[in-house]
């Protein structure tokens, strides 16, 4: 089944209680495409792996996303009104600062 479309800003106005410590963050989307909605800062410092592709969208401020491409650890700058599409199965670790 579909889902409907999401109105980001009526979502962050009714829900940014859910984007503040210590989880900072909620997930909108996790089928083919995982679509985190972030508050920002993080604490996570591992690498994990998805094991779908993950969008970011980043809404206010800017974040870092460091990388593992091809054996290459690759740091990836995402700032305030940019997007960027990872592919699945890529190890990260995204770091987001206070804004």
């Amino acid at each position: 089944m579909l889902s409907s479309p999401l109105n980001l800003p009526k979502w962050l106005e009714e829900n940014s209680h859910l984007l503040k410590p210590p989880i900072n963050n909620y997930c909108v989307y996790n089928e083919h495409v995982t679509v985190m909605i972030v508050g920002g800062p993080n604490a996570r410092t591992d690498y994990h792996i998805n094991e779908t592709a993950e969008w970011f969208y980043q809404y206010k401020g800017a974040m870092l996303l460091k990388v593992v491409d091809d054996g290459n650890f690759r740091d990836i700058n995402i700032g305030e009104g940019e997007m960027f599409l990872l592919p699945r199965e890529i190890p990260r670790t995204p770091f987001h600062e206070v804004s």
